[in-house]
């Protein structure tokens, strides 16, 4: 697939996961949208020369989706990491079929390390994190799903301190986990790029 196809390709399936979800992202801006899928241009044509940088570079631009809509309305929607996790799929099988093994058991990891904590975090947690950090597992593969989810939980921690501190939001209250499981894991995803 040619780089501009590739570009192509991209935008029109972040564009297409926002359609699908639109009674889920009902409150996201017309511009959000032409915003991501700017970003996602950008990225899948800087790294549509490999592989690696396909799935990944288009797994940054939904998990910065997903931050943001989590963010917004405290939600991680079905439909977009659905719309996501077959894109990703997709590329993997297509693009490096060798690396499919290694990417579920990525995805089963994190959705398991995930499982356990949302038992122990008493509601805190929620299954659209655990959904998060198997998508995270299966972006960043078996060797590098730990140390992506261990950044998102210390930014997660971060940030529910600062929040905290500051006055936003009580300790015992929620916040959205998703923009900091996403943000560890695109780091992790942006280092294995480089």
């Amino acid at each position: 697939m040619s780089r501009r196809n590739t570009v192509i390709f991209g935008v029109a399936i972040v564009n297409v996961s926002f359609v699908w979800s639109k009674h889920t992202l009902q409150h996201i801006h017309f511009m959000g949208m032409v915003g991501v899928s700017v970003v996602c241009a950008g990225l899948i044509g800087w790294q549509a020369a490999s592989a690696q940088g396909a799935w990944a570079a288009t797994g940054l631009v939904f998990l910065a989706a997903i931050s943001w809509v989590d963010w917004q309305r405290r939600i991680i929607p079905n439909r977009l990491l659905l719309t996501a996790t077959l894109l990703i799929l997709m590329l993997r099988t297509t693009l490096a079929p060798e690396t499919l093994p290694g990417a579920l058991a990525g995805g089963g990891i994190g959705l398991a390390i995930f499982w356990v904590l949302a038992r122990l975090a008493d509601g805190q947690l929620g299954g659209g994190d655990v959904r998060l950090a198997g998508f995270v597992g299966l972006l960043t593969g078996v060797m590098w799903v730990t140390p992506a989810l261990l950044l998102g939980m210390l930014l997660g921690g971060l940030t529910a301190f600062g929040l905290a501190v500051s006055g936003r939001a009580q300790m015992d209250e929620g916040f959205p986990y998703g923009p900091a499981l996403s943000l560890g894991a695109s780091i992790i995803l942006l280092w294995m790029m480089v």
